[in-house]
């Protein structure tokens, strides 16, 4: 089912794209890569594909393009690599820790709480399991966090895995 909702929310972007509905073709985009890696997809062409698409969408909808700086991030550290993915901002924000800055400045609650999962499944897979753990209570913290996201069913699953760590 992951593969076919990827697919079908990267046919989304291009109809939206040929359209002209902007928003629609970036969350799209967006969403389509992070079905993309919890469906197992290579992940050396999912950082080239996020890579090309970040200026893009940073022209169309910069929210989405923070997201998807954060899913490059992610995608680097499972690799080992860095793919400069800030580059994109232009010196703006240099870093995570810059667009939590920005995130708790503007309130973006959404924005806060894709951070911290950033950061817990980059602890999670990295074996850091107490980072982990107190990157889920930061989770945790934030009341728009308990809403039901696709992200939620990953984050539930890892949560308890490191549950049954410790």
């Amino acid at each position: 089912p992951l593969k076919e909702t990827s697919r079908k929310l990267f046919e989304t972007y291009h109809l939206s794209m040929q359209v002209g509905d902007f928003r629609t073709a970036m969350f799209s985009l967006n969403l389509s890569t992070r079905f993309a890696v919890f469906e197992g997809e290579n992940l050396q062409i999912l950082s080239r594909s996020i890579g090309s698409n970040l200026k893009n969408m940073l022209k169309h909808n910069s929210e989405c393009a923070k997201l998807a700086v954060l899913d490059a991030v992610m995608v680097d550290e499972i690799r080992g690599e860095d793919s400069t993915p800030f580059a994109v901002f232009d010196g703006l924000f240099l870093n995570d820790d810059d667009l939590m800055k920005d995130a708790l400045l503007k309130k973006n609650m959404n924005l806060l709480s894709n951070i911290y999962l950033r950061r817990f499944f980059s602890s999670f897979w990295a074996g850091d399991h107490s980072s982990a753990e107190s990157c889920s209570e930061n989770i945790l913290s934030i009341p728009s966090a308990k809403r039901p996201k696709l992200l939620s069913i990953y984050f539930t699953f890892f949560r308890g895995l490191i549950a049954f760590q410790q």
